[in-house]
């Protein structure tokens, strides 16, 4: 596993990039990762392109045997554009525009922001796609992070467009959604506005299902923007292209799977000394792309286990981490965060750390584990996931119920038995795995049901919650059981399982269909309730493997 570490040239002069420089070559870092947010001095004014200091930053790396990540600024537009174009400054829910003053103050759909974008990509991507020293592109920064929906004019007409391709007829809209209750009938696509937030005496909330449509469609802008930029990266680069994503701490609110289908490698930033924590996110982004590979864009280095951390991600399958970061800021939004170099530029603790290893000749990090096919899969549904959030009444809202229950209580299950998991984003991805295990995934998927149907009856065990596929796809609860109720269940009544006290019974049902086995718990089933069902399936048959599972 190699290491890199993020480094801001912009911020200082030459002869100061020559004394960092010669201290990450010691420390035995081998890749910088630059110009992510260095949009205002590439492009001071518009369309004037100032590249000499980044000419001379690359080719001063070069000479200390520095490898160069190249990262697109557009997570940062500069000042000339969001006040020359304010259009391209986000709304959120309540209506406000964003100002200009932190990152991401940008609208996904804003033709002005996408133009400007195109420009300084393409312009970087022909100037520096053939350089050798070149070894990789990361997108942007962190897509879908400080804001994740814009409620402007540009996003309702785009997302009034989305719902046009999908549903064809006004009609097929309002009697899927449900709107002849409170008259939310619509008289046609133009008419349906942004879920904007609803103020009143009484606190209420929009349509589920519009709320779930505004979510996918906000996913897709953000995928589609990526993708564009992957696109014109490559007609000037053939070396690999990924971005950088933030744990879902902060909100799944962009379908990563979807994000990186288009993109050659897996790409996360994870600041976190739990290990249960790094190994979870060190699988699924593993599991994002057919190759396995991965790669920690972002790592924070104030741990006092950064040691032990990097190891954990070293025997996970990572390829390549990117320490957050060289030297710490005296100044702006991230002033004083911690460095790998102290304020006053000495040595910290972690950077003698990495030097030690470099001296020592070390190879705990340098051969990594390869990974043989896992055993357990946890499916990972978008879909579900937003619908929790949408559903939650807290003032303030729970960014990753869904995801913190798959964490927390299912993956954290797994790990505590010293296995590990896969996962699975896709129903065309249940193949090759002995057990799969679907949390809470309420909404209806018929790829998946029919996938899970043929996978149990092929001899696969499923572990799966009381209120799988509760609702179809669109938010709407279902009125009558799916056919795998029938088959994997073996319920014929067509009613879902009732809502009563289950009291301590944990698992609800097992039952075996074709060759393999399905054992259901209960919704809130807890950390401690996961491993035993896991545990007792496995005491019934013999291809669940619960511990050595790497």
């Amino acid at each position: 596993m190699k290491i890199g570490v993020a480094y801001y040239p912009e911020r200082c002069n030459f002869e100061q990039w020559k004394i960092d420089y010669q201290k990450i070559k010691e420390a035995g870092i081998t890749t910088i990762r630059i110009a992510e947010f260095a949009w205002s001095k590439l492009e001071p004014v518009r369309g004037e392109f100032h590249w000499s200091w980044l000419d001379d930053s690359i080719r001063l790396a070069v000479e200390y045997g520095l490898d160069v990540i190249l990262c697109t600024p557009t997570a940062c537009p500069p000042n000339w554009l969001a006040c020359g174009e304010p259009g391209i400054l986000p709304l959120n829910e309540k209506g406000e525009r964003m100002v200009f003053g932190k990152r991401q103050h940008r609208c996904y759909n804003t033709k002005e922001y996408l133009d400007c974008s195109r420009k300084i990509v393409e312009a970087m991507a022909k100037r520096y796609g053939k350089r050798q020293e070149i070894i990789g592109w990361q997108i942007d920064n962190e897509l879908g992070g400080e804001r994740q929906r814009c409620y402007c004019s540009n996003c309702e007409k785009e997302f009034q467009n989305f719902l046009y391709e999908k549903y064809g007829r006004i009609e097929e809209l309002n009697d899927r959604w449900g709107n002849a209750f409170w008259s939310e009938e619509y008289q046609g696509f133009e008419t349906i506005k942004a879920p904007h937030e609803i103020d009143g005496q009484l606190k209420l909330k929009h349509n589920p299902s519009l709320e779930l449509e505004f979510w996918r469609f906000s996913s897709r802008s953000i995928v589609r923007f990526c993708e564009m930029q992957a696109e014109i990266i490559r007609k000037y680069s053939q070396v690999l292209v990924t971005t950088n994503t933030d744990s879902f701490a902060w909100g799944d609110c962009v379908n990563i799977y979807e994000l990186f289908k288009k993109l050659d490698i897996g790409g996360m930033d994870l600041y976190s000394e739990d290990p249960c924590e790094i190994a979870f996110y060190a699988d699924l982004t593993r599991c994002l792309k057919n190759s396995g590979r991965f790669y920690m864009m972002e790592y924070g280095v104030a741990s006092h286990t950064l040691d032990r951390e990097l190891a954990d991600l070293s025997l996970s399958g990572c390829e390549f981490v990117s320490l957050f970061k060289m030297n710490p800021f005296p100044w702006g939004q991230e002033q004083g965060y911690n460095g790998l170099l102290s304020m006053s530029g000495r040595p910290t603790t972690n950077y003698n750390m990495l030097k030690d290893k470099k001296n020592q000749n070390s190879c705990e990090w340098k051969e990594t584990k390869e990974i043989g096919q896992l055993k357990i899969g946890i499916y990972y549904s978008f879909d579900s996931s937003w619908s929790f959030s949408i559903a939650n009444w807290e003032e303030k809202q729970d960014r990753w119920i869904y995801a913190k229950y798959i964490l927390e209580k299912v993956y954290g299950s797994i790990y505590e038995t010293g296995a590990r998991a896969g996962f699975l984003f896709d129903a065309e991805q249940i193949n090759g795995y002995d057990t799969i295990l679907v949390p809470r995934n309420v909404i209806y998927n018929e790829a998946l049901e029919e996938a899970l149907v043929r996978f149990v009856e092929d001899g696969g065990n499923l572990i799966t919650t009381e209120d799988l596929f509760i609702k179809n796809i669109d938010n709407v609860y279902l009125t009558d059981t799916p056919a795998c109720y029938i088959s994997l269940f073996n319920k014929t009544d067509h009613i879902f399982l009732p809502e009563i006290d289950w009291k301590d019974e944990s698992v609800l049902i097992k039952n075996t269909f074709g060759n393999g086995r399905v054992w259901v718990l209960k919704h809130s089933a807890d950390a401690e309730d996961w491993k035993k069902a896991m545990e007792g399936l496995a005491n019934t048959c013999n291809n669940i493997v619960l511990k050595d599972n790497l």
